[in-house]
């Protein structure tokens, strides 16, 4: 009886301290709310709204039924029409586009007299499960017209139309080509995001940051000289990371090697910033470590890191875009798998670097703040 009183005693006293810490109390409770609401609605596997480009060069019936077939497909969305096969290559390889489609001159006249025809389709292969599902869809798409064309021809069932389907960058369909290259970019920012905050708490607990604020060492000296070491160490476990996905997991880079690991720094100012903003907020080590999982889960899940972006509704899409993860992880995969070039990366970089100057502008100044 005695024990079963005792922890009734501690159990309360536990839940008054936890009604009493608002701090607590959110991180236990409120956020695990948000995340299941946020994530609930945003997560869909469903393959859907993906983007292709089409190249019509026969612009008669037939052709525009067989385009018209995917853009009423909730699977596509046609967002470009182009004049030449190389903007179509260009934009899968720029990310813009996902299928690119290439309609041949006369494919009307000779899929109505039952002439053999073929419609060449690109598909982005990054993703092999989504890859997948768009060459089986892209198929059916043209088997169903091949077979209304057929029914109402008087010569037979003959089928006119072959969909020609190329997989480009991940032909062979490895995931491990498309995850590792975005666990790069994810692992050096949420460690680079720790290390800033751990190092900072570490010294407030200690009581050594005030000893090095009576040493005369600037606020701002003394946080730049933090985010300098810090941001050395990603870099340096970026550069680690990389030689293991080329030697160990043998994930060659289609692109620049150097343009890689300039972009290894690009991504590490926006989390140096949110290792700022940490530090401000967190009294302990112990909520360092918390404050970084909660911020790690969204850029994780919401980047598109695991799920396709193109699957999320639009609110969560637009919400992404705040997340660094988003822009890194499209930079890794289009370096190393697509290929692509500085042109072509333009607006994740320039996403990527207006988040830098914002996070570490906000979290310089909410620190400042809290230790002046």
């Amino acid at each position: 009886m005695r024990f079963f009183n005792g922890t009734l005693l501690v159990a309360f006293k536990e839940v008054r301290h936890l009604l009493n810490d608002p701090y607590t109390l959110i991180l236990t409770i409120g956020m695990p709310l948000f995340l299941m609401l946020l994530f609930g609605y945003a997560l869909d596997t469903r393959v859907r709204d993906v983007p292709i480009a089409v190249q019509n060069l026969d612009e008669e019936r037939f052709s525009r039924s067989l385009v018209d077939s995917f853009g009423l497909s909730s699977m596509f969305r046609i967002a470009h029409h182009v004049k030449t096969e190389e903007e179509l290559r260009s934009l899968i390889r720029r990310g813009e586009a996902k299928v690119a489609i290439q309609i041949p001159r006369g494919y009307s006249a000779n899929a109505f007299h039952g002439r053999p025809v073929q419609v060449r389709v690109w598909v982005d292969g990054s993703d092999p499960a989504m890859a997948g599902q768009v060459v089986a869809a892209a198929q059916a798409f043209g088997l169903e017209q091949a077979l209304a064309i057929a029914v109402g021809d008087r010569k037979g069932w003959k089928l006119p139309i072959e969909i020609r389907p190329e997989v480009l960058f991940n032909p062979q369909g490895q995931t491990v080509h498309y995850f590792v290259p975005a666990l790069v970019a994810t692992l050096l920012e949420t460690t680079t995001m720790l290390l800033v905050a751990l190092s900072f708490v570490k010294e407030r607990e200690r009581g050594t940051l005030d000893q090095l604020r009576i040493t005369g060492i600037s606020l701002p000296s003394l946080i730049a000289g933090k985010l300098t070491a810090c941001a050395g160490t990603g870099l340096v476990t970026g550069l680690l990371l990389m030689a293991i996905m080329q030697y160990v997991f043998a994930v060659p880079v289609a692109g620049s090697i150097a343009l890689f690991v300039a972009s290894l720094v690009l991504f590490l100012p926006p989390f140096l910033g949110l290792g700022l903003i940490v530090t401000a907020e967190a009294r302990i080590q112990a909520q360092a470590l918390q404050l970084t999982f909660l911020i790690g889960i969204p850029c994780n899940m919401l980047s598109g890191f695991i799920f396709p972006r193109e699957t999320m509704p639009a609110a969560v899409v637009a919400f992404s875009g705040l997340l660094p993860t988003t822009w890194s992880v499209q930079i890794a995969r289009g370096i190393v798998l697509r290929g692509a070039g500085l042109e072509d990366l333009a607006p994740a970089i320039l996403g990527s670097a207006i988040l830098g100057v914002v996070y570490v502008s906000l979290g310089a100044f909410h620190l400042w703040r809290r230790l002046r």
